[in-house]
């Protein structure tokens, strides 16, 4: 395995692990307030990424083990189609909202943002 395999898998894990631990005090924060629904999604969801991080990392390190490159040609052309397409339709999306918070959805003012509770 190269350095850079090395370098990779641990900054995915310990994003994850950061991911994770924010999703926790998130919980935690919300049931001291009194919420009981909310925290149950984040811990749910935490749970959900544990188990998906866990698989995806085990199977890129068994990968990386067996001397596969974590990183080609094919994979830098499917990240490029995937980037091109999800910026296209973001395009369409901010096009399509602005022209319906003309007559279809009535948006607040956009100073109330700043105003405060």
């Amino acid at each position: 395995m190269k350095k850079t395999d090395k370098t990779l898998l641990s900054g995915i894990t310990t994003v994850s692990i950061l991911v994770l631990l924010s999703l926790i005090i998130y919980a935690l924060v919300a049931f001291k307030n009194g919420q009981t629904t909310i925290p149950m999604v984040a811990i749910i969801i935490g749970i959900f990424t544990v188990v998906i991080g866990f698989k995806y990392l085990k199977n890129r390190y068994s990968e990386a083990e067996k001397g596969m490159p974590l990183v080609d040609e094919r994979i830098n052309k499917v990240f490029l189609v995937a980037a091109a397409k999800a910026f296209v339709i973001s395009i369409w999306y901010l096009l399509i909202l602005a022209w319906a918070s003309d007559e279809y959805i009535q948006f607040r003012d956009p100073s109330q943002a700043l105003e405060q509770v």
